[in-house]
């Protein structure tokens, strides 16, 4: 651009003109006029306009920096209750396995309590059984005696032909069951 505006100071330069505004076909008043206008615009640009809008920027600004804080914070909030809601969800596995845990003990506790009782029962059972057949078998060998001791008479008194009496009777059914033993 400077070549471009010294070839028009040239050219009015040759043509007699020393003038260089006029040579580039400006008006100087006219310029003047623009100047102060322009001033005179960038002066209520300033006073009034660029104000309302470096507010109006300063509060999108500071609208936006809340917004990123927000989200910051809500994606700090999100990921400490995401924690929590893992740490509560750890703690429930680990109670729900400890009562699992405490259940088979239970289970097991109970399980061998039954098998004790039932044993004992069985015992009891197989135990009042021997006692009912020991019993059984003193008394049935008790009137197996009394039995053979009859027969024995009544063999000796067939034998012998005569009653034979109390004394003699007890003494020969002593000697008849010792000998049948």
């Amino acid at each position: 651009m400077p070549h471009f505006v010294t070839q028009f100071g040239e050219a009015a330069a040759a043509a007699g003109n020393p003038d260089l505004f006029q040579a580039l076909g400006i008006d100087l008043r006219m310029l003047v006029f623009q100047v102060i206008g322009f001033l005179v615009l960038v002066f209520f640009m300033g006073k009034f306009v660029f104000p309302i809008l470096n507010k109006s920027i300063d509060k999108r600004e500071a609208a936006i920096r809340d917004s990123v804080n927000a989200a910051e914070k809500a994606r700090a909030d999100a990921a400490e209750a995401e924690k929590r809601i893992q740490e509560q969800m750890d703690q429930a596995k680990k109670q729900a396995a400890d009562a699992i845990e405490v259940a088979h003990k239970e289970a097991n506790a109970m399980l061998t309590s039954a098998e004790e009782k039932a044993k004992k029962r069985a015992d009891h059972i197989i135990a009042q059984a021997e006692s009912r057949m020991e019993q059984e078998v003193a008394a049935a060998r008790k009137e197996l005696r009394s039995e053979t001791a009859q027969l024995v008479v009544q063999a000796t008194e067939k034998v012998l032909g005569q009653k034979v009496d109390a004394k003699s009777d007890a003494k020969l059914i002593e000697t008849a069951i010792k000998e049948a033993k």
